[in-house]
């Protein structure tokens, strides 16, 4: 065999090689890309999931905020309330021990 042959005959190897090397390289790029939709399906997804979650706790908290707030104003009235109460009480007891003689 002579070198020109040789060289042919490697060369033609190699470029099979380089042929069978691509369709390979061809194949597992398309899996990549088939797992780079997949993730980004399920990015979204997760998404649209964090979204509602999100919209459900705000609601949850606002309900949970006006809630506490009634409460508060409840309370508040009722203190009020008793304050002046025990404020009356005690006006009534000072002028009772000063219409006590001594």
């Amino acid at each position: 065999m002579t070198i020109a042959k040789l060289k042919q005959s490697v060369d033609l190897r190699f470029t099979r090689l380089d042929r069978h090397l691509q369709r390979r390289f061809a194949a597992v790029d398309q899996k990549f890309e088939s797992i780079d939709r997949r993730f980004d399906a399920v990015d979204r997804r997760f998404d649209e999931l964090e979204a509602r979650v999100t919209a459900r706790i705000n609601m949850r908290f606002e309900s949970l905020s006006e809630k506490i707030d009634a409460v508060l104003t409840q309370t508040t009235a009722m203190r009020d309330r008793f304050v002046r109460v025990a404020d009356e009480h005690e006006y009534g007891v000072r002028d009772l021990e000063a219409r006590l003689p001594r």
